[in-house]
């Protein structure tokens, strides 16, 4: 043996060899704590610096003479902030991902200080500085902590570059992504906690509690507090792993399902769509969109076309405050105006029969709802629940500029339409259609149902639309489904990036379980070789042992289902399709964690059910 060779057993990294069982789930917590928490603090630091969104402008009047509120909100702010919740649930789970990789670290350190007591103890009698041991100490964390460290930066780093290849929109979160400010951070708060954690029981041990720990020997079991402080670290774990992988899960569900009529509030099938922007010589706008429908409808394969103002299908216009104007909407009480704030969108005549959204009472706009017709609406059923409460809405009347602004009639109340994008909550938001005959927009979304494949029937359909709208801009050509791929594919994305969150921090708890079981068959040799002693069988110290990780992952499991029924509402309430109480899912997390707890605890229950009677209790 060289002299390097004995210089590494008897140095920290020597110590760390000799014991995997303390290393190995060590330096695993440590790097999937660096992995997974440098990108994703990288992921939030990049997009809290990118500035607001431009706002852009309505592309319709509201009212005659024009006119919006200082209220306005645009669509592109809404999706922004909708994308900040996003962010922010990824970094609440990488946090409590990084939390479980800590309290790991800190279990592991501490039990490792716990079965070197009377070594500390022995080392201290014979001489050893308070410095010396401190240092020692310090060092064996240091080389664990330095070698968890690089796996992790090495794996983050891998992560880093997966996480910008696989992110489905141009822009967004991404745009001031610097993955080493976040693999440093993260690094730096897992590394020197357990430097710091693994230096305090040397230090301890050099100044007092000498005599107990030597009488105690080397097969001390940990006090009752200590224990009990380990198991409740490793319920937290797993229950943490828990309530994010059940919403993560959820989340990834409620993106992937089906988008049919039901769902959606509307009818997505064979439908063709494109973007419209109109000369800026047009006189008539009215008109150029008549024309532009009818030279579309009279394309061959063509069932029926509408047209909107953009993002009238995901239920994205903007926003602004109205008013109810009701003189029976509260029993009891004569409360003639409600104000509330509503997206607006223009719609044409056979819009919502086109674009299957259900008419729940009265009629949609008509080619008689025209300038020389008076000002009319037709609210969504979110609308009429909240503006005209135990009241029909038919008949009455709302108002876009002040309670005593222009009136327009309520002529109809149609379905919710339920998009799945960021910035949709998953309540439907109050909407109020208005008629593109009494309000023109310079810049319309087409819609065009097909009786074939809708990119087929593209050429013919987009040719039709060109010759019909000389000078005009046609743009984001794309089918229903693909545009509502495109809407959703951020939820699915920071889903599945939560799933993998969940499956780290899954992965750790059974890290630490292992350990600890470790641990308690290091502290409860004694106690098992008296028990064999005495007859107990090797299949029934196993069960005991599996038993005792099996009543830990149970109450893990309790308290995950509790805050994954809490995050889960909190999803569902904020993103269409997330389902808080999603039995498939619980179901399935629960059959993964009853297999990695019994996985994690057998090899140590293995180990216990080996332990000889007589050299046990020889040892002590």
């Amino acid at each position: 043996m060289t002299v390097q060779q004995r210089r590494i057993r008897r140095g920290p990294l020597g110590a760390l060899l000799r014991t995997p069982g303390y290393s190995v789930p060590a330096a695993l917590a440590m790097a999937l704590g660096v992995a997974f928490g440098g990108p994703v603090l990288a992921l939030a630091w990049g997009h809290r610096a990118l500035p607001d969104p431009p706002s852009s402008l309505p592309a319709f009047d509201r009212a005659p003479g024009g006119g919006w509120t200082a209220r306005l909100s645009a669509p592109e702010l809404v999706q922004a902030r909708g994308m900040d919740a996003l962010v922010e649930t990824a970094l609440a789970a990488v946090l409590m991902l990084m939390a479980a990789a800590a309290v790991n670290l800190a279990t592991l350190v501490l039990a490792r200080a716990t079965a070197r007591r009377a070594d500390t103890a022995v080392r201290a009698a014979l001489g050893a500085t308070p410095a010396r041991l401190v240092r020692d100490a310090a060092a064996d964390a240091l080389a664990l902590g330095t070698a968890g460290t690089v796996a992790g930066l090495l794996a983050g780093s891998a992560a880093s570059l997966l996480l910008r290849a696989t992110w489905p929109a141009p822009s967004g979160p991404l745009g001031a992504f610097r993955p080493w400010a976040g693999l440093g951070a993260a690094a730096a708060a897992l590394l020197v906690p357990t430097v710091v954690l693994a230096a305090v029981p040397a230090l301890a041990g050099a100044r007092r509690h000498l005599h107990t720990w030597l009488a105690a020997g080397a097969r001390a079991t940990a006090g009752p507090g200590e224990v009990l402080l380990r198991k409740g670290l490793t319920i937290l774990q797993f229950g943490a792993a828990v309530t994010l992988l059940c919403c993560a899960l959820a989340l990834v569900r409620g993106s992937l399902s089906p988008p049919d009529a039901t769902a959606l509030g509307f009818d997505p099938r064979d439908t063709l769509t494109f973007r419209v922007e109109l000369p800026a010589g047009a006189a008539d706008p009215a008109r150029a969109q008549t024309n532009l429908l009818t030279a579309l409808r009279g394309v061959p394969g063509v069932a029926s076309a509408s047209a909107a103002t953009p993002g009238a299908w995901m239920g994205q216009g903007h926003s602004d405050w109205l008013h109810s104007l009701c003189d029976v909407c509260v029993s009891y009480f004569r409360v003639p105006i409600l104000a509330g704030a509503a997206r607006h969108h223009a719609v044409t005549p056979g819009y919502f029969a086109q674009m299957g959204v259900r008419v729940l009472s009265g009629r949609e706009f008509t080619d008689s709802d025209g300038a020389a017709g008076g000002p009319v609406v037709v609210i969504n059923r979110a609308f009429s629940v909240f503006m005209f409460p135990n009241a029909n809405p038919l008949g009455h009347r709302v108002s876009f500029t002040g309670p005593f602004g222009t009136e327009y009639q309520v002529i109809g109340v149609v379905d919710d339409v339920r998009p799945r994008a960021p910035g949709s909550g998953g309540e439907p938001a109050r909407a109020v259609y208005l008629s593109t005959l009494q309000h023109p927009p310079r810049t319309l979304a087409v819609a065009v149902r097909t009786s074939g494949e809708p990119m087929g029937m593209a050429p013919a359909v987009l040719g039709a639309a060109r010759a019909s709208v000389p000078g005009g801009r046609v743009s984001e050509v794309r089918s229903m489904a693909a545009l509502l791929e495109r809407n959703a594919a951020p939820l699915r994305w920071f889903g599945v990036l939560m799933a993998m969150v969940a499956a780290g921090s899954l992965l750790l708890s059974a890290g630490g379980l292992f350990a600890a079981m470790n641990f308690v068959v290091a502290r409860r040799t004694r106690e098992i070789g008296v028990r064999m002693a005495l007859g107990a069988s090797e299949r029934a110290v196993i069960r005991q042992m599996l038993v005792e990780a099996g009543r830990v992952a149970l109450f893990g499991a309790l308290l995950g289902g509790a805050g994954a029924l809490s995050l889960g509402r909190t999803l569902e309430l904020r993103y269409a399709g997330v389902r808080a109480l999603d039995l498939p899912v619980y179901a399935g997390v629960a059959a993964a964690l009853a297999l990695v707890a019994m996985a994690a605890a057998y090899v140590p229950a293995r180990r216990a059910a080996g332990v000889q009677p007589v050299e046990a209790l020889r040892g002590e």
